[in-house]
């Protein structure tokens, strides 16, 4: 009983003592976080706008605005986000509001594919924004770079939402606030970025293919928690390996179903060849494996299920001679 007695009193004053330690080094470092993070938007401010004076913060419906002068003209910047292709990408946007121009953009965080869509962040993308007007729409304007399209889509899409609110809440002009890539859209530029501009569309098993002279991109969907679940996924004819996937819309559950959007899960279906299956699994995830994601669960099996499918079409397609 006393051996019990004493055990008791072991764990609760370790338990005790781990939660003093906890807290104490999160009250040392909450402060340092925060003040890296201000140093970092401060720092991005100055990137898009240079050196300003009667810098201000103002809030204005849930968004934070930058404003200044800069010589005899008004500044701002802000940050917007719009969907790239292994996730949200962060874009600050500074403007001229005196002469109704773009002064800069700069890519503040994304997590887009190392080499491919990092090319958003490099001066040869980002220098085609400087000096522009403020419009409703880019795309025309920016030249998208080959092999980034939905990354390069995504900045533009930002942009145009920060050029908006600029002037719907600091000029007060009556525009609208863009919404973020239609599926439509999306399609678009993943078929650009991976297919190319020549390629056969045709459907193949309740599937759209869209079959180029290198790379087949196949469509279609498979029914979610909530509804259906519509993927798009590119192979390399040589290799037979998938080279990209993207979950084009979803009517999954707000905050569950949002990670098969994300490149942590999409990531894992990079590499597999056609020939073999992808297999969903609770844990420590293999090559030709996918984790079961925690709360997603029906949404991620939607998605392993509409590629083992368009796997077996290939498959088809192949033993078929088709390329």
């Amino acid at each position: 009983m006393k051996e019990n007695l004493r055990m008791v009193v072991v764990l609760t004053c370790i338990t005790l003592l781990s939660g003093l330690i906890l807290t104490a080094t999160y009250e040392v470092t909450a402060p340092l976080i925060e003040a890296q993070q201000e140093a970092a938007l401060a720092q991005a401010v100055e990137n898009v706008l240079g050196q300003v004076t009667d810098l201000e913060q103002e809030i204005i419906d849930e968004k934070e605005y930058f404003l200044a002068r800069k010589n005899d003209y008004r500044v701002a910047a802000l940050v917007t986000s719009a969907r790239g292709y292994g996730g949200p990408v962060d874009v600050m946007v500074g403007v001229n509001v005196s002469t109704e121009e773009i002064m800069e953009i700069k890519v503040v965080d994304h997590t887009e594919t190392p080499g491919l869509g990092t090319v958003i962040e490099e001066e040869r993308f980002v220098q085609h924004f400087r000096g522009l007007d403020f419009k409703d729409s880019y795309r025309d304007e920016v030249d998208i770079i080959t092999g980034s399209t939905v990354s390069c889509v995504a900045v533009i899409r930002a942009v145009e939402e920060a050029v908006a609110l600029i002037r719907l809440n600091i000029l007060e002009e009556e525009v609208e606030i863009p919404e973020d890539l239609t599926p439509d859209e999306m399609r678009e530029a993943f078929i650009a970025e991976f297919v190319g501009d020549e390629y056969e569309e045709f459907e193949r098993d309740d599937l759209i293919v869209y079959q180029g002279p290198d790379v087949i991109a196949l469509e279609g969907s498979k029914e979610g928690y909530i509804g259906p679940v519509k993927t798009i996924l590119a192979v390399d004819i040589e290799s037979t390996e998938l080279i990209g996937i993207e979950v084009l819309d979803q009517e999954e559950t707000p905050g569950l179903g949002d990670p098969i959007t994300e490149e942590d899960f999409l990531q894992d279906f990079i590499g597999q060849s056609f020939q073999d299956d992808f297999r969903l699994v609770t844990e420590d995830p293999e090559p030709g494996e996918i984790e079961i994601l925690s709360n997603a669960t029906v949404s991620a099996e939607a998605v392993v299920d509409l590629v083992n499918h368009a796997f077996e079409v290939l498959r088809n397609m192949e033993a078929g001679g088709e390329f």
